[in-house]
């Protein structure tokens, strides 16, 4: 007496095969974080760095308040906000991404000069590594 098996792995190899195109194309993962960096620097921008940038100094506060009335903190003309809004660099590739900002004067409130404090407009969120990673994995799982 003999019991013969047979198994259809068919399923199995394409869900696999999905997987593995998953795991080499995280494009989809880094449209969702460039998505969420947005949102975050955005906010970031509006609340005055979460309410931690240096005010203005008084002379230029002054000046400012006559030219560009009501413009908060490192908005004139709303070119530097509006590149940070919408990721004036914007890369997305199969593996990694970049996003951030070719704005001139980014770099002067980045980083601070001798006669203006830094006020830091690009960074990386809390647990920011964390999310894009579990998003990463639930994609590579499961898909959209």
């Amino acid at each position: 007496m003999r019991v013969r098996v047979e198994v259809n792995t068919n399923d199995a190899q394409e869900l696999l095969q999905d997987v593995r195109d998953r795991v080499e194309d995280l494009r989809p993962v880094f449209r969702r974080a460039k998505e969420d960096l947005s949102d975050i620097y955005t906010k970031h921008f509006l609340s005055n760095g979460n309410g931690k940038w240096a005010p203005l100094d008084a002379e230029y506060g002054a000046w400012k308040s006559v030219r560009f009335p009501g413009a908060p903190t490192l908005v004139r003309s709303g070119g530097l906000f509006k590149s940070i809004e919408t990721f004036s660099v914007s890369e997305i590739n199969r593996q990694s991404a970049r996003f951030g900002t070719d704005a001139p004067v980014a770099r002067f409130h980045q980083y601070g000069t001798w006669s203006m404090p830094k006020r830091e407009i690009i960074f990386e969120p809390p647990m920011f590594a964390k999310k894009l990673a579990k998003d990463a994995e639930r994609y590579i799982a499961e898909g959209n």
